[in-house]
């Protein structure tokens, strides 16, 4: 561990050297943006040591800096609002810019012309954020204020409107701690692949990855979205970077309240409501709270506070196709949800600030993870509470060096219960019922980070440089339980028939059970250091150059004695886990102002990325440790049918226990285990024809290498394995899991950006094409050909692989206070696969196409308007687009009455209907959403729905004082 705590300092002690080093201005830390611009005189010759400041108008903070030889000038870490910039010269007339915006992670341009000594001038500007960015070489946009405040959101998940980016999509669910949060897909992968970031600080579940805890949308300012080629800055993440910032207090004192509410008159009926015939089922939800700001102190000391409840009384439909009649219908989903956040923010000095920052959220769901073909009986109770707090202070030396200090905690507990435990968990061909397989369960995770930042410009040296020089240190510890089949899991590869009992009282294809508790307690740190530089060798062209280093332990660091170890010690393979440090990731781009005039941009570049290993890849070697052993047994077919299981539950599982693991499946993290990593490039460009209207088009490539993969070894046709010799090496023992480095994948795409922006009115629209490539849907997946003869076989289309997608949003002034503002998404299908509809180990294998005589390819088929095969398996096709698989246009049209002359304060009544076209949107996200066994007449039938995602419509009241 020292090495670790070594690097850490080490990069520390380099970026306290700038302390000492020569001026130089600084650059954004991920929650801020900047302004930047350059400072001539009439003749348009550059002009050296005029003084520019930038005072925000809301809460008085104020920085200065000084234009450098060739004119320029850069001012950073500026929270995101509305500033004055002023320039002074001696000699020249003082010139003023009012209603200048600054947005997080975004440069905006100011530039001034000095004229001759005279009365001081005041030039008014209308504030624009600039539609087009002309020294940044990444892939993104920004989610405005004016978008998450008035864009309707079915649920308020701030989070959604990340769905408006190019290369965003719904991904497909994995997270049973979360269930609403929902996953985003960044590059068609799974949405693990993401770093999320609140006010600067991590927001990552480090145990399955994605979005940890949600905010109030009344809480959240702004924030963008990378989805390509981000800077040196930023690490452990090969798919995105969502930089998030909160609201803060202001000089004068700001609120609001609000309620949304809603109840099922004002829903329609699902697709399989109305299929079978059902009543409207009953639905109330209310979401209301409030916010508050202001002075503690003015210009020096403000306060914000936004607190925000959501009851939801939710109904999901179990559909089996006729199949279970009694078992179908509408089944109660309750959620409750709180959402507490309060920042402070210091003006300590004029050159110190200090913001500190806490979030809560806490919320419980009933009935949780039914619906489709999964029924009642397989639900449970799912409760999470999240805690989170930040110190940030940032510190300006002289006028153009800057250091921040970031210290960040989170503690994050999940339990996981089963309501209906009396039935083991069964799973057949057609749905899915009993004691839920992943009950009983818990997580508790903390996280402390710490980050330091230091940056500096140097003038000369070919052009102006801004540097910035970062550490950043990640403790996470991890602790819990998780004993998935505890009340057993029978698989039937056949029907028995359209009774419950039959399958109670049958014997299954392939029961799986466990014996003993399994508890863990781990502790992982990642440790980075970077340097970036933008470099503008002339006022056209500037470079992003970067270098980021970083390592994480935890998954190495592990001394399991398992009999995977014992055994392939014994066989004189190698089984002490290796650190990797081997992680440098260069980053190099360029944006070219064709002009000089902002109006053209050519940009491109190339950057590595390495991902962080998540905790759940190691946590199920917990399981085989010898000294606490959790004995995972697999009988093709047992002894005993569902209902005697459950019966002798207790007595069956103490028969099961055995020290050897004679015979079992185990869990085995592969020793070379390495951090995966992604080479990305992109090329593109952006063009403004009018002062109004600008796009985007950016091509981009991603290769992932060394993805997260699992495998078994162990077997009597194991060839192939990297690990293993071929064939049974343990005959006592059964097959091996192994989670190493074995997948890959390939994403292209093009994307594509309209922005139309008025006084008042605001639209973006996007148009991607793309084509994700990958091995394995996700780390839990296992080779279809379970002969390991040839894995590769395995690389298909990735769950998320949409081709087309289209997404639009506007926010439109109307006359007499109305306002309209609308958000639509649209796709064509996702993947289906198209399995053997084999039972136990073998559920995985995919169908054999009759036209070939050999298997499918992973994931053949795509999910469409209803079936993907109209009249059964004969009719399929293969690689087909799937239609118009999903489309959602919600509007919003909302009246504002003012309150006296102040025209932001009053009373808004709003009006909201969410797929106002009512359009089918199937659930092929959910694995279990289609009838996947080929063999069946009913292959490609959709069986469930995205939930929500019927026309739906809520009144609210939002007062602003």
């Amino acid at each position: 561990m020292r090495s670790f705590y070594r690097l850490a300092l080490a990069t520390t002690l380099v970026a306290m050297v700038g302390l000492v080093a020569g001026p130089a201005p600084a650059w954004a830390q991920s929650d801020t943006g900047t302004i930047d611009g350059r400072v001539l005189d009439e003749s348009k010759a550059p002009m050296p040591g005029a003084t520019v400041t930038a005072k925000n108008v809301a809460t008085g903070l104020s920085r200065t800096t000084v234009s450098s030889s060739s004119g320029t000038f850069r001012l950073e870490s500026l929270p995101a609002g509305n500033y004055e910039v002023s320039a002074d010269l001696t000699g020249f007339a003082t010139q003023l810019r009012k209603g200048v915006p600054v947005q997080v992670s975004t440069a905006t341009p100011v530039d001034f012309t000095m004229k001759v000594a005279g009365v001081a001038e005041t030039v008014t500007v209308v504030g624009e954020v600039p539609l087009i960015q002309t020294t940044k070489s990444d892939v993104g946009q920004v989610i405005t204020q004016q978008m998450v405040e008035n864009i309707p959101l079915n649920g308020r998940k701030f989070q959604d409107l990340s769905l408006l980016v190019p290369g965003t999509r719904p991904s497909n669910y994995y997270d049973p701690t979360k269930t609403e949060v929902g996953g985003i897909s960044y590059g068609g992968a799974t949405g693990r692949n993401v770093i999320i970031s609140v006010d600067g600080g991590d927001n990552n579940d480090g145990v399955v990855r994605g979005l940890l805890q949600q905010f109030s949308a009344e809480a959240i300012q702004e924030y963008k979205v990378t989805t390509q080629r981000y800077s040196a800055e930023f690490g452990r993440s090969t798919g995105g970077v969502v930089n998030v910032v909160t609201k803060s207090g202001t000089n004068d004192f700001h609120g609001s309240a609000f309620v949304f509410a809603r109840d099922q008159r004002l829903n329609s009926l699902t697709f399989f409501q109305e299929q079978q015939h059902s009543p409207k089922p009953p639905f109330k939800q209310q979401e209301f709270g409030g916010s508050l700001g202001g002075p503690i102190s003015k210009d020096k000391a403000h306060f914000f506070i936004a607190y925000e409840r959501n009851r939801r009384d939710d109904f999901t439909t179990v559909s089996t196709a006729g199949l279970l009649p009694a078992e179908e219908g509408n089944f109660a989903q309750p959620f409750r949800n709180h959402l507490l956040s309060a920042k402070l923010d210091f003006q300590l000095s004029p050159n110190n600030t200090l913001i500190a920052r806490y979030g809560l959220e806490d919320n419980n769901r009933t009935h949780d993870f039914i619906g489709g073909n999964v029924l009642a009986s397989a639900g449970a109770f799912n409760s999470n509470k999240i805690h989170s707090g930040i110190l940030k202070n940032t510190t300006v030396l002289g006028n153009s060096k800057l250091n921040e200090l970031l210290v960040v905690f989170q503690r994050f507990e999940n339990n996981i219960t089963a309501e209906d435990n009396s039935r083991p968990g069964i799973t057949t061909p057609d749905f899915v019922f009993g004691a839920n397989l992943n009950t009983p369960q818990q997580t508790i995770q903390k996280r402390f980070q710490v980050r330091e930042d230091f940056s500096f410009r140097k003038e000369g040296w070919g052009g102006d440089h801004d540097f910035k020089i970062g550490a950043e240190l990640l403790r996470s510890h991890y602790g819990g339980f998780f004993v998935p089949t505890l009340y057993g899991s029978f698989t039937f590869g056949n029907s028995r028939g359209s009774n419950l009992n039959s399958y109670l009282n049958s014997i299954a294809d392939t029961f799986t059970g466990s014996a003993g508790d399994n508890a863990f307690d781990d502790n992982w740190t990642y440790v980075a250091g970077y340097i970036q530089d933008d470099y503008k060798p002339t006022s056209k062209l500037t470079l992003n150059l970067g270098l980021r280093y970083e390592v994480q332990t935890g998954p190495y660091q592990n001394r399991f004695d398992t009999p995977a170890n014992r055994t392939l010690s014994a066989l004189g393979f190698d089984t002490k886990k290796k650190n990797d440090y081997n992680n440098f990731g260069p980053r190099v781009g360029f944006a070219y102002d064709v002009n000089g005039n902002g109006k053209a941009v050519v940009r491109g570049g190339y950057g590595r990325y390495y991902d962080e290993i998540f905790q759940n890849i190691t946590l199920y070697e917990y399981w085989s440790q010898v000294s606490s052993p959790t004995n995972f047994i697999s009988l093709s077919p047992p002894p005993f049918t569902p209902a005697q299981y459950a019966a002798n539950r207790d007595s069956i599982r103490a028969s099961l226990k055995d020290p050897t693991f004679a015979g079992q499946q185990i869990r085995y993290t592969a020793p070379d285990l390495q951090q995966p990593y992604a080479d990305q490039f992109n090329a593109g460009v952006s063009f403004q024809p009018a002062r109004q209207f600008a796009f985007d088009v950016d091509y981009v490539h991603a290769k992932g290498q060394q993805e997260i993969h699992r495998w078994r070894v162990n077997t009597a046709q194991n060839r192939n394995t990297r690990l293993s010799p071929a064939g049974v090496f343990a005959p006592t023992l059964g097959p091996f899991i192994v989670e190493g480095n074995r997948g890959h994948s390939k994403y292209d795409a093009v994307y594509v950006t309209g922005k139309w922006r008025a006084s008042k009115s605001t639209l973006m629209a996007t148009y991607t094409w793309s084509k994700a490539m990958n091995l394995a849907n996700d780390f839990n997946t296992l080779p279809s050909d379970l002969t390991n003869l040839n894995w590769e076989q395995d690389l298909g289309p990735t769950p998320n692989d949409i081709r087309h997608r289209g997404t639009a949003a506007g926010v439109f002034e109307l006359p007499m206070g109305f306002q309209f503002s609308t958000g639509l998404q649209a796709n064509t299908g996702k993947p289906v696969n198209a399995l053997a509809g084999l039972g136990g180990n073998s559920a995985a294998v995919r169908a054999i196409d009759p036209a070939t005589g050999r298997m499918f390819p992973r994931n053949p088929f795509r999910a469409g308007p209803e079936k993907i095969c109209p009249s059964g398996p004969s009719s399929c096709a293969q690689g087909g687009t799937g239609g118009l698989a999903f489309f959602s246009w919600d509007v919003r049209l909302s009246k504002f009455f003012r309150w006296g002359t102040n025209s932001a304060r009053g009373v808004e009544l709003l009006f909201e209907v969410f797929n106002i076209t009512n359009h089918v949107n199937f659930n092929a996200a959910n694995p279990g959403g289609y009838i996947n066994r080929f063999t069946s007449s009913a292959f490609g039938t959709a069986t469930s729905v995205v939930p929500n995602s019927q026309r739906q419509a809520e009144g609210g009241l939002r007062i602003r004082f």
